[in-house]
């Protein structure tokens, strides 16, 4: 094996793991919003239950982000507008990727 073929096998496997953590980054900020989103709501601790774990599962669909802030903003219409919805998530996300390792901290 030459030493491009050995360059290109490490800058590949980079980049998976690098996609891996981006994914975990991603799925801990959306269990963040989604716990943030329900603690905001009005209603019952079993129903706050039963909504964050609604929104856990839409995690795993494609889109899961734009589905999942979607879900909040119609949720909490009254008490808080698509934006500042989507600066908490990008807040939670750049915590996230911090904590991951994939941006230095601040």
């Amino acid at each position: 094996m030459s030493t491009f073929d050995d360059r290109e096998n490490a800058f590949e496997a980079k980049f998976a793991h690098d996609q891996e953590k981006e994914f975990r980054a991603e799925m801990m900020a959306l269990r963040q919003i989604a716990v943030w989103g329900v603690s905001l709501m009005q209603i019952s601790p079993e129903e706050k239950e039963h909504r964050t774990a609604a929104l856990h599962s839409l995690g795993m669909q494609k889109g899961a982000q734009a589905l999942i802030l979607a879900k909040l903003t119609d949720d909490l219409s009254g008490d808080m507008d698509t934006d500042a919805i989507k600066i908490t998530y990008d807040l939670f996300l750049r915590d996230a990727r911090e904590k991951i390792g994939l941006m230095p901290p601040d």
